[in-house]
C-alpha cells in the first residue's frame, strides 16, 4: 500500500515516486516469499499492488523499473521498513 502512495502525484502537483514505489513493491517481495502464500490471495493487496505495478511501468523505462525492483529486493526486513517509513533521504547510506 505504501508503494501504491508513492505514485501519488506530491504538492503543487511533483510527479510521484516511480522508482521509489517499485523499489517498495521489490522489499515487499521478498518479504512475502519470506512469509509464505503472496498477499494470501487478498483482492485487496493485490488490487494495491497491481495498480501500482500498472503506474510504474506506464511511466518508467523497463529496465529503470527492474533496478529498482531488484534493489528493493535486496534490502533486509529492518532497513525495508525504515524505508517505506522514512523514505529514501532519511535512509541513504551515510557517508564515513
Amino acid at each position: 500500500m505504501l508503494a501504491l502512495l508513492a505514485t501519488e502525484p506530491g504538492p503543487g502537483g511533483a510527479p510521484g515516486d516511480l522508482g521509489e514505489a517499485r523499489l517498495l513493491q521489490g522489499a515487499a517481495h521478498s518479504i512475502w516469499k519470506a512469509v509464505g502464500i503472496p498477499l494470501f490471495g487478498s483482492r485487496s493487496f493485490n488490487a494495491a499492488h497491481a495498480e501500482c505495478e500498472l503506474r510504474v511501468l506506464s511511466g518508467l523505462p523497463g529496465s529503470d523499473a527492474a533496478e529498482s525492483f531488484l534493489q528493493g529486493s535486496l534490502l533486509d526486513l529492518d532497513t525495508a521498513v525504515r524505508r517505506a517509513l522514512d523514505g529514501p533521504e532519511r535512509t541513504a547510506p551515510r557517508p564515513p
